[in-house]
């Protein structure tokens, strides 16, 4: 597989077997991993759904074997309410290895914007070096590839000017692939996210890919988050074209 280094800062990590410290993903993860999606017949045809845990866009690969996914995008910057403190995060990735940010509100009177850079490895939590800080506007990248059971996960701030390279063994969970934000109820009013760049492909890296899947058939499942209290649509997800690479998730609503 070929990643091409090209930042300030290289962190490797191996193999890893850390708790879940984000309350968050042990909801999310499962719920994507296990969605039941009314999948189509034919390839690269989207269906719509709703979600009461995400948005964004979750994939079956069929017979097919993925082996590498990739995005990029632009940190949002976040409209804080004074007395909550939601959270939420954006990921990338498949069979349990992924990548993205996640953001959150601080509460009080000037209650301001934070995120944080995170990747799971086979669905547990990498570490993160506290030097490799996010903030709104950094443009930021993923690419997840595996080949004979060897995981690489690249996470890049081109912004910030880090990176973590993390390469671990593991069997792929599923044939899921995702780009979701996915959080909790209220939520803080991110604007868009507007991803760029997106691939899923059978070889090792997307070079030459003009569509998101160039050389295989994938279906593909657009889904808007859902208040399941008021039936409001919290964020959506749009502009994911079959002959396309980029999408939008748009935020719609607090609740």
């Amino acid at each position: 597989m070929k990643f091409e280094i090209q930042s300030k800062t290289v962190r490797t990590s191996f193999s890893i077997g850390l708790p879940l410290f984000f309350t968050l993903m042990i909801l999310v993860i499962p719920n994507i991993l296990s969605a039941g999606v009314a999948f189509t017949a034919s390839p690269n045809v989207l269906v719509r759904e709703n979600s009461d845990t995400y948005a964004g866009y979750v994939g079956n690969t069929f017979e097919s074997n993925i082996s590498y996914v990739q995005a990029s995008w632009m940190v949002p910057t976040l409209k804080c309410a004074s007395t909550s403190t939601p959270q939420s995060q954006f990921l990338v990735g498949f069979g349990g290895w992924n990548g993205g940010f996640a953001y959150s509100c601080s509460g009080g009177i000037k209650s301001i914007g934070e995120y944080s850079a995170l990747y799971l490895v086979n669905s547990f939590y990498g570490p993160v070096p506290s030097g490799d800080h996010v903030f709104a506007g950094d443009k930021m990248t993923v690419s997840v590839g595996v080949f004979a059971n060897v995981w690489k996960i690249l996470l890049k701030d081109k912004t910030q000017g880090w990176q973590i390279n993390n390469v671990s063994e593991g069997i792929s969970q599923g044939n899921i692939f995702f780009f979701t934000l996915a959080g909790s109820i209220p939520n803080p009013d991110f604007g868009a996210i507007k991803v760029t760049k997106v691939c899923v492909t059978a070889v090792t890296n997307c070079d030459g890919l003009k569509y998101y899947a160039s050389n295989e058939d994938f279906s593909l499942a657009e889904y808007n988050w859902i208040n399941p209290s008021t039936s409001h649509i919290l964020a959506s997800a749009t502009n994911f074209k079959r002959n396309g690479s980029s999408f939008s998730i748009l935020w719609n609503a607090s609740s």
